[in-house]
């Protein structure tokens, strides 16, 4: 089942924040927005997913899918450690430029931005 990570993300911010309003909020959207996402991904799923009260809660399907949520946004943020533990550091002033495999290939690093090779 592909899930959009929108919709997933809108649904644990209701179910953390308790409304609407405050997962909106949370997510920098609008109120319209995570109705409109909840509703797309019930549909997906075939399945109410919140209980709408003061506060929204989670049905079982809402919690169970809300754990799967969870557990992608660590999986990511753990990645994205990863990958930043092996990329080269901005401070270096070379780093290979990766179009090719020639020995001392190297291209200038700019501060913030990729190296690029001229070639």
């Amino acid at each position: 089942m592909n899930l959009d990570p929108q919709q997933l993300a809108a649904l644990c911010a209701i179910l953390r924040c308790g409304t609407f309003d405050a997962a909106a909020a949370d997510l920098g959207l609008t109120q319209s927005a995570i109705s409109q996402r909840l509703k797309a991904l019930e549909t997906r799923v075939g399945a109410q997913l919140v209980h709408r009260g003061q506060p929204s809660t989670g049905t079982a399907a809402g919690l169970r899918l809300a754990a799967h949520g969870d557990q992608i946004a660590l999986l990511e943020a753990q990645l994205a450690r990863q990958i930043t533990g092996l990329a080269p550091r901005a401070a270096d002033p070379a780093a290979p430029c990766g179009q090719c495999r020639q020995p001392g290939h190297l291209v200038a690093r700019r501060p913030g931005r990729a190296a690029r090779s001229p070639v």
